[in-house]
């Protein structure tokens, strides 16, 4: 795989190319915009690999849920029907919020096969499904070990 990245005027970079390789060592002299370009690559990477509309709404999920919790607190003397109605809405919003937190994804590495199924059981267990990981972790592969 290989990743080119054009960065033109940007702090201290008037005009840089990067060729992004699964291992790339950005190297210059102090002040020659290193940080300016590994920002700027995360920046693009994150963008690009992020599922933006699923985490948008687990964060609003999570604050509804806060809103919720607080609300029930806050009910004073609630009648049974309030009761139930609360506990509808409560367990249809966990099981919509549980769907969508199974479905957005976050990419994971993880440091052996043991750790990865370790915690793909304990996921599975609580109906949590598993769409990207990462092993072998980098320091096992042969390109980046040292010599």
């Amino acid at each position: 795989m290989e990743f080119k990245l054009t960065i033109e005027n940007l702090g201290n970079i008037e005009h840089a190319e990067l060729a992004v390789k699964p291992f790339t060592i950005i190297a210059g002299e102090n002040s020659s915009g290193k940080t300016f370009a590994t920002k700027s690559l995360y920046c693009v990477l994150d963008a690009i690999h992020r599922d933006h509309v699923s985490h948008r709404l687990v964060l609003i999920g999570l604050r509804f849920e806060r809103a919720l919790s607080m609300f029930s607190t806050e009910l004073k003397d609630p009648s049974q029907s309030d009761i139930q109605f609360m506990e509808y809405v409560e367990s249809r919003f966990i099981e919509w919020l549980n769907a969508l937190i199974s479905h957005s994804h976050e990419s994971v590495l993880f440091k052996s096969e043991a750790q990865l199924l370790q915690v793909e059981a304990i996921l599975k267990e609580n109906n949590i499904l598993a769409r990207r990981y990462f092993y072998p972790s980098l320091d096992t592969l042969d390109y980046l070990k040292p010599n």
